[in-house]
């Protein structure tokens, strides 16, 4: 068995377990009696909060002398639960486990500029700590960078090495690696395409497009969504694209259809 044989065995595996494994986390973050909120604080009263999931779902929980809450980045902020904060929580039988509290955070799509491509890490704390105090806090990551609900605060905390709720500028450089736009955009598609394409056909096969995304989490998900033509291979155009969309959000066929609704909306 060639060494290519062997890589491309091993992918497949522990893309089949990611899958499943996603497949397991997806039923407890979705559904109106899901273990695991995404959303948005509507309304409090006392130790009882109604929160408007991801998926549009208005779950009424209850805060108890054993529920954890957490406030990402409250440094100059009361610690209290408010309507519009996002948040993340863990419940059981509508009882709030552990929750993580952000601040309220702007519905627009946030994205890179082309400029910010081009910016060391130190050039980029620099935009990014808005309020120049020469820390930066979630708020103005989730303002100036990338703002994800889902994956954001978790990303923040671990880079938040000291724990005190805002990155100096090592921990920033850390969480710079931790988001997507950062990594596909440190080479041009070409730089990428060309080692992945193992057999030279000028095409990537799902196994090869692993190889050219550096990672096998999601990658149904992420093959499927780069082979525009459905033809079961990547062309390089195609890649092109697909690294266009991941770093630019606003390019991506859904956020447009959304811009226009908006628009027409007057919102």
């Amino acid at each position: 068995m060639t060494t290519f044989k062997k890589r491309f065995i091993k992918i497949m595996i522990v893309s089949l377990l990611c899958l499943n494994s996603f497949q397991l986390y997806a039923k407890s973050v979705k559904g109106p009696k899901s273990s695991l909120i995404i959303g948005v604080v509507q309304k409090v009263d006392g130790n009882k909060i109604e929160v408007l999931s991801r998926d549009n779902y208005l779950r009424k929980l209850t805060i108890d002398e054993n529920s954890k809450i957490k406030f990402l980045s409250f440094e100059n902020t009361e610690k209290v639960i408010k309507a519009n904060y996002g948040i993340t929580v863990s419940v059981k039988d509508e009882v709030i486990q552990s929750a993580s509290l952000t601040l309220p955070a702007t519905s627009k799509i946030v994205e890179p500029t082309h400029e910010m491509l081009k910016m060391t890490p130190a050039e980029l704390f620099k935009v990014t700590d808005l309020d120049g105090n020469g820390q930066v806090s979630y708020a103005e990551i989730a303002q100036v960078l990338e703002q994800s609900p889902k994956h954001g605060p978790k990303k923040f905390n671990k880079s938040d090495r000291d724990k005190s709720g805002t990155l100096n500028q090592k921990e920033f450089a850390a969480v710079l690696t931790r988001m997507e736009w950062w990594n596909l955009s440190r080479k041009t598609p070409e730089e990428m395409f060309k080692p992945a394409d193992k057999d030279g056909n000028g095409l990537l096969s799902k196994a090869e497009f692993a190889l050219f995304l550096g990672k096998n989490a999601h990658l149904n998900t992420f093959f499927k969504r780069a082979d525009k033509d459905q033809s079961g291979s990547v062309d390089l155009k195609e890649a092109g694209i697909y690294i266009d969309q991941e770093i630019f959000p606003s390019k991506k066929a859904k956020n447009i259809r959304k811009a226009k609704i908006q628009k027409a909306s007057g919102q």
